[in-house]
């Protein structure tokens, strides 16, 4: 996970001793999909991102609010569009 990434991940986890498990469960794998997103999403509308986040959260049964998938949305978004790994010849 990249530096960015990381940042944005840092929403989701929970203060020390708040809900316990399930909570950092569930932090674990909204990381997962913003990582998964962030490389390959970075740029984008932000509205296209919130519709890829919710499909890929939902498909690991976590539903997190509005406000919340918006903001993850906003900030990757925001980031710089990624490079080709290999520049075409």
């Amino acid at each position: 996970m990249t530096d960015q990434t990381a940042r944005i991940a840092a929403v989701a986890r929970p203060e020390s001793g708040a809900g316990g498990a399930l909570e950092r469960h569930l932090s674990v794998r909204i990381e997962r999909v913003v990582g998964l997103l962030a490389p390959t999403h970075a740029g984008r509308p932000p509205e296209e991102i919130a519709a890829d986040m919710q499909a890929k959260l939902r498909g690991l049964g976590v539903t997190i609010s509005v406000r919340q998938l918006e903001a993850y949305a906003r900030a990757i978004a925001n980031l710089p569009p990624a490079r080709p790994a290999h520049p075409a010849a």
